[in-house]
């Protein structure tokens, strides 16, 4: 749409067609202005204020604040120069519900005042009371939610979705500022957190002052970012197409301790030939104890041989352990001889009663009982302690002489 305005000659006669142009297209200029600054919007745009509130003695009405508002469907733009208001709010019902409160330009023609006018064929002459101006302004409406539902109903077409509003159930006395969500997304298709539905119709531009206050408490005049404000959560990490990477992290290295320049190669410079990032990992602890408090970067490269070293031994140790040991950690067979077992009668040492019967040939079994001094074994075979030798001795009877 182009900036059109109405044009004279020097003694041109203007007729009623001409004025009547002129008033609509001081208007049609400023809309085809918003029109040109919001085209790649998709939504309708506040310019700033038309925030909706409670009023000074809290009652079932609300107020909007002063403010400006551009609809992005019909290209229109609405505006109120003072306080807007009141806007009736319906009593709550059996259960709370939320409303949806819009707005929409409404051109008002007012300050009536007498006017001559002359007929063009007969020349007569006669007067009227006809409004003088018109007026741009705002047309208000709430449009009630259903009632527990927990959402409000959407917006009409045209009109410009300002805020939604909160009413309890049974509710007949107020609405208050904490009843009332306005629009806070920032820019188009943000979205308007507290919000229950067409979270993203409306954005809030903020005046040219809010615009740049927002803009310098983070930059510089000439554009360039603040120190300190670039946070981790706004860095773009990965390795994908224009992320950041360790390869984009440089290092001082100010003792030439390093060839790379860079986190991402020092990582592979650091780990050695061969070497990756897991096996670094499971030498983690060997590393630590190589390092030791108050050891550098540089004195950990220095023991790379070192811990090429511990690596050699623990290879040697495992061959060993497997060379006697299941994988389980169990003994293999045959593996056990007679050097490496602890025979003796103290504690934990290895003594006949730690032998199954199963193991032997024979199992010689003794008891604690001692009978008229004689010590009696399960297969008859006796040794009796003696002072005098039997007067009839039995095939195979023995006998100790403990008075000779």
């Amino acid at each position: 749409m182009d900036i059109l305005v109405p044009r004279f000659e020097a003694n041109e006669i203007a007729k009623n067609a001409d004025f009547d142009y002129i008033n609509d297209r001081e208007y049609a200029n400023l809309c085809t202005v918003f029109e040109e600054l919001f085209s790649r919007s998709a939504n309708d745009v506040i310019v700033g204020g038309l925030n909706c509130q409670q009023r000074g003695t809290p009652s079932m009405n609300v107020d909007l604040s002063i403010g400006l508002g551009y609809c992005k469907s019909t290209g229109k733009i609405g505006h109120t120069g003072s306080l807007f208001g009141p806007i009736a709010i319906t009593n709550g019902g059996a259960q709370a519900r939320i409303d949806t409160l819009e707005i929409r330009l409404e051109e008002t023609d007012y300050d009536q005042q007498q006017r001559a006018f002359k007929d063009p064929v007969t020349g007569d002459i006669t007067y009227q009371d006809v409004y003088t101006k018109t007026r741009f302004e705002i047309e208000a409406q709430v449009i009630a939610g259903t009632e527990g539902a927990g959402v409000a109903p959407n917006h009409t077409s045209g009109w410009i979705k300002i805020a939604e509003v909160t009413v309890d159930a049974g509710e007949s006395n107020s609405i208050l500022d904490a009843d009332i969500e306005n629009c806070t997304g920032g820019y188009d298709t943000e979205a308007t957190a507290n919000w229950t539905a067409e979270t993203a119709v409306t954005y809030r531009l903020g005046n040219a002052e809010d615009l740049k206050a927002k803009f310098r408490a983070k930059h510089k005049e000439n554009g360039d970012h603040e120190n300190d404000v670039i946070k981790d959560q706004h860095i773009d990490f990965g390795t994908g197409a224009n992320q950041v990477s360790a390869i984009d992290i440089e290092i001082a290295d100010p003792g030439s301790l390093l060839t790379a320049t860079e986190v991402e190669t020092a990582i592979q410079e650091l780990a050695g030939a061969g070497r990756s990032a897991e096996t670094i990992k499971d030498n983690q602890d060997d590393i630590v104890d190589l390092g030791g408090a108050g050891r550098t970067t540089e004195t950990v490269k220095q023991n790379q041989d070192d811990i090429d070293a511990i690596e050699t031994d623990i290879d040697a140790i495992e061959a060993d352990l497997y060379n006697k040991h299941e994988s389980d950690g169990d003994h293999k067979a045959d593996v056990i001889k007679d050097s490496h077992i602890d025979f003796g009668a103290g504690a934990g040492q290895v003594d006949l009663d730690d032998i199954p019967e199963s193991a032997t040939k024979k199992h010689l079994t003794t008891t604690t009982q001692t009978i008229a001094g004689r010590k009696n074994f399960d297969d008859g075979f006796v040794v009796e302690n003696r002072t005098s030798d039997p007067g009839s001795p039995v095939t195979g009877q023995m006998w100790f002489r403990t008075n000779v």
